[in-house]
């Protein structure tokens, strides 16, 4: 009879990992940690942000929503020249005063869309307005009552163009 309590003792069970229990106070050490981080991160970000006036080598901004909460009036005419630069890159024959009068009526226009209009130009897809800003007025527009959609031809003497729903589908 002792024989099976021998073998029953011979029997080493594998002990049960513990979990391992997050005490409160390593958790604050964590969300300390990682508010120090980020608290870091951003006044690094913040230390080295860059000013426009001065420095070249920053990449083109496409439009003022960079620049809404700055005050530096330096950067903001640093930003003018560099979109006034952009859209002359396309347009030789537009005079400065053209890209100005364009860029300082209409800003918050893309700069490609800008150049086109200081060079008197226009493609398919842009509206009414554009087609007025690199034009001006037609010499008088002729409305097709026919057609389900709204669609207007506009003549321009020799030229004539085609809008749909308030943007160019064509012209000759």
């Amino acid at each position: 009879m002792n024989t099976p309590s021998v073998a029953r003792a011979a029997i080493v069970l594998p002990l049960r990992k513990r979990r391992k229990v997050v005490r409160p106070a390593s958790r604050r050490k964590l969300v300390l940690a990682l508010l120090l981080a980020l608290g870091a991160g951003i006044g690094i970000n913040f230390a080295t942000r860059p000013r426009l006036s001065g420095n070249a080598s920053l990449p083109p901004l496409e439009n003022n929503a960079a620049l809404e909460g700055w005050s530096d009036s330096a950067g903001r005419a640093a930003l003018r020249e560099r979109r006034l630069e952009r859209i002359a890159t396309g347009c030789a024959t537009a005079s400065r005063q053209r890209r100005e009068a364009v860029l300082d009526s209409f800003p918050a226009w893309r700069d490609d869309v800008l150049r086109l209009i200081a060079c008197r130009r226009i493609r398919p897809g842009f509206t009414s307005d554009q087609l007025r800003a690199a034009w001006g007025e037609p010499e008088r527009i002729i409305p097709d009552l026919n057609s389900q959609r709204p669609m207007e031809q506009w003549d321009y003497g020799t030229r004539s163009v085609l809008i749909w729903d308030n943007v160019i589908k064509s012209w000759q």
